[in-house]
């Protein structure tokens, strides 16, 4: 190594900095001492059990002309375990009323909270309705903070607040434990945020809800199950292995913050998504091998579903059936599926893990400092952190520290379309998704 480093230090080549993280090279002391057997194999290489399982899902954005019922039948045919609805869920569960199911798991994502108990009833009354839906409603999920982030608009009442607990208490009976809470940590990283400000606007999220919760006189270990969590993946493969990891170990440790004798522990829901903010117009080729790396990472760090990013948007029939075969090439091709998870026991991984919750937790605690994640977005302070990530991820592409291949490495000719549908009009600051060529083009 020493040679073929030609004289320059070991950890000036090979240790990196990585969003503020050193990242140590795959060779390691611990490696080396099992080499030299002076540790236990074991110690690294631990058989696990179990395989590795996750859901595709496809992102449906319903409306009142859509034949809901189709829509379902459609993904199951396509071979997709579960839809993410977005738009009007009322009339979407209304419109399903008197039909029978398909095997389709539906993630609901709710446009707005109720802000009374007649809004609440409005709920359990649609709920009620597609009683043979039950089943198949994985989630029902209402997140006003990060629908505050990415609209600007103030949407958390004192009323709307004092829901919460009631939308608990009147809607799980009738949803076989469904999630209820989603916190939508994927703005933040579409914004342009680093992996750890991802994990930390999690936690701050969800100690709000739960903070809530809890005044609402719920118990700690009725509020742990109803979170569901959605994060952006991007290509930095072993980096956001990590990140999935290390938010298991914080979701634990805010479990313990509220009640130190707390076990009632599971891991967490988590929802990937593979992000765009890599994505080349017009370069589907780059863009397909890049929600791939994203997808398997998400694999590997143990996502339950995981939604694969088509390679262009607006998406066409083309670009979403090369999604779900980036599906079925990481299930029947490569058997990920098949075994246990694969990153379990490996320093390398297990050390990004360590350094990546550390500095999530000091920026959670950082959030909190300022009041909590519902302060921290109406003061701007999460925007100014994003912003300022953004800027610093786009000056090291405009510096070619580092390399995007087909933006400002073997760029390719050609008219880029911006997207200025999402401004900063508002109550207060928003996050409106970020994109690298397009930034670098319009900048």
């Amino acid at each position: 190594m020493e040679k073929e480093l030609k004289g320059a230090a070991f950890n000036d080549v090979l240790v990196k900095q990585k969003e503020g993280i050193s990242v140590q090279p795959l060779y390691t002391d611990r490696v080396e001492r099992v080499l030299n057997e002076d540790a236990d194999e074991d110690e690294i290489w631990e058989e696990q059990a179990g395989t590795m399982r996750w859901n595709s899902c496809e992102t449906y954005h319903y409306n009142s002309n859509d034949n809901a019922f189709d829509r379902i039948a459609k993904a199951y045919n396509d071979q997709i375990a579960c839809l993410e609805v977005f738009g009007d869920i009322k009339s979407f569960l209304k419109s399903l009323e008197g039909t029978l199911p398909v095997p389709v798991s539906l993630l609901l994502r709710a446009d707005s909270f109720p802000a009374n108990d007649d809004e609440v009833q409005e709920w359990r009354t649609c709920i009620l309705g597609v009683k043979a839906y039950h089943p198949f409603i994985r989630s029902l999920t209402f997140d006003p903070l990060s629908s505050m982030l990415i609209s600007g608009k103030d949407e958390l009442t004192e009323q709307v607040a004092e829901s919460i607990s009631n939308l608990q208490i009147k809607l799980i009976p009738h949803l076989n434990d469904s999630h209820l809470i989603g916190v939508d940590s994927s703005c933040v990283g579409e914004g342009g945020g680093s992996s750890a400000l991802q994990l930390a606007y999690a936690l701050s999220a969800a100690n709000t809800y739960i903070s809530q919760l809890r005044r609402g006189g719920l118990e700690l270990f009725e509020i742990a199950h109803l979170f569901s969590f959605k994060f952006s993946i991007q290509t930095d493969f072993y980096l956001e292995i990590a990140k999935l990891k290390a938010f298991s170990v914080l979701w634990r440790n805010l479990l313990e913050a509220w009640d130190e004798s707390f076990d009632y522990f599971e891991d967490p829901n988590i929802f990937a998504v593979t992000s765009r903010v890599q994505f080349a117009q017009g370069d589907k080729h780059n863009n397909l091998l890049r929600a791939t790396t994203s997808a398997m990472s998400a694999v590997l760090g143990g996502a339950d579903t995981i939604c694969i990013a088509p390679y262009q948007t607006p998406s066409d029939e083309h670009s979403n059936r090369m999604a779900q075969n980036i599906h079925h090439l990481l299930r029947y091709e490569s058997y990920l599926d098949l075994h246990a998870s694969a990153a379990e026991g490996t320093y390398f991984i297990e050390h990004l893990i360590s350094e990546l919750a550390t500095e999530a937790w000091k920026l959670f605690k950082e959030l909190e400092g300022q009041g909590g994640s519902l302060k921290s977005i109406r003061t701007g302070f999460i925007q100014k952190k994003v912003a300022e990530m953004k800027n610093d991820v786009l000056e090291q592409y405009r510096n070619e520290k580092r390399i995007l291949v087909g933006v400002n490495k073997y760029a390719m000719n050609q008219e880029i379309k911006f997207d200025n549908s999402i401004g900063n009009e508002g109550e207060f600051p928003a996050i409106p998704p970020f994109n690298i060529e397009q930034a670098l083009k319009q900048n």
